[in-house]
């Protein structure tokens, strides 16, 4: 699908240089975000699925085999103990690379936000003293994937196009202490993910094929040299070949050496400086002093495995001395038959030597695969080779994606900071900062302990106990679906088949003493793992796909004694057959009300809700669902919960009986009237929609996968008034980028103060890390701020916000937010969605006038809409009214620009202007292959001058580079672009 838009422009209106629109207002739209408290534990799951609170003891349970501190992506580790550093900033999204400041900080560059509480967007510097450089702040608009460092200038590559609003192409070069950008721009077409820079020179690879020339554009194959003043391409030009496209990247990193006469290079190469190379190589920086050749006879030649002819990339490359130590995938180094897995070393002279060093990494074998295993970073101090990626072990010890090798042995240390392990858990950067060591990465914890799918929480430490029932599964990982918890015992249900070395197949019950598994219904097998658990007046509620339990024939759903341990006579008798079962049990009195996947109970037709007494099982009038379509394709409801005399049922649905409701719904508990109460909820079609439910006074909380309630953006968890129905501004801001956030349970304490969630998210708060497992405050107020005046103005290039409070209690600061009004052609006017601008520190508490600034280098003409977002101490916030500026006239050049994601899968933005002319221009844009075929044409259409922004859709296409073509009156530019799937 393809939607053109042009930015509203000026009409032509003599403004000077300056304007300025001032509003004297109130704050209006509170959303009072409550802050969730970020220092539980963290788990290297995707998904957490259970929480149980007994006193101070917070059970968890889901897949995970990894429960430690919540530590965010980034850490800086004593070199003699492996302990995290807690003083250093939590960075909220994965991070690709670092490079020491010199001064005892670090520079980081991945896909975050935030670090801390600054946000920053891709890239940040942290100070020696662990604090977030408030004045360094490049603001790249993608991923970064490449630092480096060299005397005043920080050079950093990557997937971004613009810094700071200035258009910069994949590589840029800011002050190393202000951050502001210089003119030096090599005008790359191409990603960057390798930089190594001389006194002179700027050398860095990636995959690309031009940058700037002379007067042209220069031809250079994945590999270039420009000069440090402008960014032009010097005569060196050894081309890197790509291998296969496995990766993203040809060149992956760049290492001087030789007072700089020696370029190491690796990647997925397969050669290099016109000679085959696999995974690395060396160039001479002057191929003029050694006759003309680029290439060196150094060549590591990794492969996967014996007899195997598929050479494979080099991940990870450190010299030390004369010593070159590798890292990758491959499991032969130099030679089809010399076995060295996932890191070896070489001799730096001649073609190297392999040396007897041989750590032996045990890492999943992907071969021809995107995915990415073995080593992926690598440092050496003094005596020590330090190893990140993803594995399990080196030699006969296990170490989980981080490790410290003797460089002599090749032995493992005992130091082991114990990351997180798993294939989401990468280690991608290491560097020695200061004394200690910094791992970033895509994991979330160190210094954890092993805990399969089931661990105890010390609420007033906030440490994992030494209870280990050690959950697991033969052949498999062991997967905890439900647990629910009487007197002394737990009861779980899952896919296992052993707690704590006894056979216990896919239900037990557990000690909460000593964790170990106790005799409970003995005689029973589970061939399915019981999908609902209950607790309710002494008895177990259970439903599954059986026949029997116990000694006693029951179709899926049965009530056990846990005084006894006997099977109840309670018996609803639903369907038979593996297709019926209860998802949810809801108790009022002495009645039970289930919903779930049946038709029948007993011989009472019920489809998916019904009433049956507490002693029987027999069914009750209660009928809501009469008049909706099988159970078995219609109505699915997930959790209930009753209150005040209502049944309120959550799930996946449209109706209930010939009422329309869209996932949550409320019931008369005794007629089976459907309520006119119906907060409108946004599902994601084919989620399970509402999984938990639960009051506190007169609110109902809602746990499970949606977007929206009454139009207000909430994910994962939210707050609803039962009287009005109105969604209440509680908002924990639970998010998992890139996927739909969801929350699978939830356990209200019983002082109606917090709420404890287990789901799968993984950032809380505006942004802050947070895996899996929460703790929300359900019963904090708001707190004042006054604003009396917001105003925005022009100066030159940039808008000016200016602001001033009053008053100001518990006053954290100020998100700046901005919308570019957006007009589709044709169309009427549309609002495009906030985004976040900055950040302003706020005052704390203050009874006097405080006045705030912020420039905005807008980047674009046309009309902006700008307001704020005040955030308290504890993470309640408001937002401001609106105010608006239109920034100059209609454009006066062509200009085609970089598309954006690049590479992407399957959309990307392509932006363009047309300037003042005297006739409306026939415009085309169109898309070509690499052999010059016309795929696809986007636009072709007389347009006036204006912005343009299109939305390209390739999910016809197959991976590959492309070339877009536009063409206004005389005026014609090319730019490429790479779909990667």
């Amino acid at each position: 699908m393809i939607n053109i838009y042009t930015r509203i422009t000026c009409a032509k209106k003599d403004y000077a240089s300056f304007m300025a629109l001032c509003l004297f207002l109130i704050w209006s739209q509170t959303a009072r975000g409550q802050l969730v408290s970020a220092d539980l534990p963290v788990t290297n799951s995707q998904e957490m699925n259970e929480v149980v609170r007994d006193g101070n003891t917070l059970y968890v349970s889901g897949a995970f085999s990894y429960i430690g501190p919540n530590t965010g992506s980034g850490v800086l580790l004593d070199s003699s103990s492996g302990t995290y550093v807690q003083a250093f900033p939590k960075v909220n999204g994965e991070i690709n690379a670092s490079i020491p400041d010199g001064q005892g900080g670090v520079y980081i560059g991945g896909e975050f936000t935030k670090v801390g509480s600054v946000f920053r967007n891709y890239i940040a510097h942290i100070n020696s003293d662990n604090s977030v450089d408030l004045t360094w702040n490049p603001a790249p608009d993608a991923m970064v994937e490449a630092i480096a460092l060299r005397g005043s200038r920080v050079y950093f590559g990557g997937y971004f196009t613009h810094i700071g609003g200035v258009e910069r192409n994949y590589i840029a070069a800011v002050d190393a202490v202000t951050g502001v950008l210089t003119s030096w721009d090599p005008l790359c077409d191409g990603l960057v993910f390798g930089i190594a820079v001389s006194d002179s020179i700027v050398y860095f690879g990636g995959n690309f094929a031009h940058v700037r020339g002379d007067a042209v554009a220069a031809a250079r194959l994945n590999i270039a040299a420009t000069d440090t003043g402008v960014g032009i391409a010097t005569s060196w030009d050894p081309t890197a070949l790509s291998l296969n496209a496995l990766e993203p990247y040809v060149v992956k990193g760049l290492l001087l050496a030789d007072n700089d006469t020696i370029l190491y290079v690796w990647g997925n190469i397969s050669g290099l400086g016109y000679t085959t190379k696999y995974g690395a190589g060396s160039l001479y920086t002057h191929p003029e002093n050694n006759n003309n050749t680029y290439a060196t006879a150094w060549t590591p030649s990794p492969r996967y495995a014996s007899n195997n002819s598929t050479n494979c990339a080099i991940k990870a490359l450190a010299i030390s001395g004369d010593t070159v130590f590798l890292g990758g995938e491959f499991l032969r180094l130099k030679t089809a038959y010399t076995t060295r897995n996932h890191i070896g070393a070489m001799t730096r002279s001649g073609a190297g030597t392999i040396l007897a060093w041989n750590p032996n990494i045990t890492a999943p074998n992907y071969v021809t695969s995107s995915r990415v295993s073995g080593v992926t970073s690598l440092e050496v101090v003094g005596g020590v080779v330090y190893a990140g990626g993803y594995f399990t072990s080196v030699g006969a010890v296990t170490r989980s994606n981080l490790a410290a090798i003797d460089r002599g042995t090749g032995v493992a240390t005992s130091w082991n900071p114990h990351i997180a392990d798993g294939e989401d858990m990468l280690v991608n950067t290491l560097s020695l900062t200061g004394s200690n060591i910094f791992a970033g990465g895509n994991f979330n914890s160190v210094n954890g302990v092993t805990r399969n799918s089931l661990a105890a929480v010390d609420l007033l430490t906030k440490e994992v106990t030494s209870w280990d029932p050690n959950v697991t599964y033969t052949g498999a990982a062991a997967f905890m679906s439900e647990m629910v918890q009487y007197g002394s015992n737990l009861y779980i249900s899952g896919t296992f088949d052993a707690v704590g070395g006894t056979a216990r197949s896919r239900f037990a019950a557990i000690s909460k003493t000593t964790g170990l598994p106790i005799e409970f219904l003995p005689t029973t097998t589970f061939t399915n793992a019981p999908f609902t658990l209950a607790v309710d007046n002494s008895k177990l509620y259970i439903s599954g796909t059986f026949t029997t339990i116990g000694d006693s024939a029951r179709n899926n759903v049965a009530a056990v004694d846990l005084t006894t341990g006997n099977i109840t006579a309670w018996n609803p008798d639903i369907d038979s057959g593996s297709t019926y079962y209860v998802n949810a049990f809801g108790f009022s009195g002495s009645t039970v009300y289930m919903s779930g996947v049946f038709e029948n109970v007993g011989s009472s037709p019920r489809k998916g809700l019904a009433a049956v007494d507490d002693s029987l099982g027999s069914a009750l009038v209660w009928n809501p669902n009469l008049g909706n379509s099988s159970a078995s394709t219609g109505f699915r409801g997930y959790a209930m919960t009753v209150y005040n005399s209502i049944v309120y049922v959550g799930g996946n649905f449209d109706t209930v009986g010939t009422t329309g409701r869209r996932g949550l719904a409320a019931i008369d508990a005794s007629t089976g009237s459907i309520a006119s109460w119906n907060p409108v909820i946004t599902l994601p079609s084919g989620s399970l929609g509402i999984t938990s439910l639960g009051t506190a006074g007169s609110t109902l909380f809602i746990g499970g996968e949606f977007s929206t309630v009454e139009g207000n953006a909430r994910t994962g968890v939210a707050a609803i008034d039962i009287l009005s129905a109105s969604v209440m501004d509680w908002n924990p801001q639970l998010n998992r980028i890139g996927t739909a956030t969801k929350v699978v349970s939830f356990e209200i304490d019983n002082g109606n103060e917090l709420l404890y969630v287990a789901g799968d998210f993984t950032t809380i708060n505006d942004g802050d890390p947070g895996s899996y497992l929460a703790k929300i405050n359900i019963s904090a107020g708001a707190l004042p701020v006054e604003l009396v005046s917001f105003s925005a103005m022009q100066n030159g290039e940039f808008i000016k916000l200016n602001w001033q409070t009053a008053t100001e209690i518990n006053n954290y600061g100020f998100e700046v937010q901005r919308q570019i009004i957006l007009l589709p052609i044709g169309t009427n006017y549309s609002k495009p969605d906030w985004e976040k601008i900055g950040f302003v520190a706020g005052n704390g508490n203050s009874s006097s006038p405080k006045d705030y600034s912020f420039s905005d280098n807008a980047g674009y003409n046309g009309k902006y809409v700008y307001r704020l977002k005040q955030i308290d101490n504890d993470g309640k916030v408001k937002y401001s009214n609106e105010v608006e500026i239109t920034l100059g006239n209609q454009p006066k050049y062509f200009k085609l620009s970089q598309n954006y994601p690049n590479p992407f899968n399957p959309s990307t933005t392509i932006k363009f202007t047309i300037p003042n002319s005297e006739n409306v221009l026939p415009t085309t844009l169109r898309i070509y292959n690499a052999i010059g075929q016309q795929v696809s044409e986007l636009l072709n259409k007389p347009l006036s001058a204006g912005i343009y922004k299109l939305e390209f859709d390739a999910s016809n296409l197959s991976s590959g580079i492309y070339f877009y073509k536009l063409q206004s009156g005389k005026y014609v530019e090319t730019k490429k672009m790479i779909i990667l799937k």
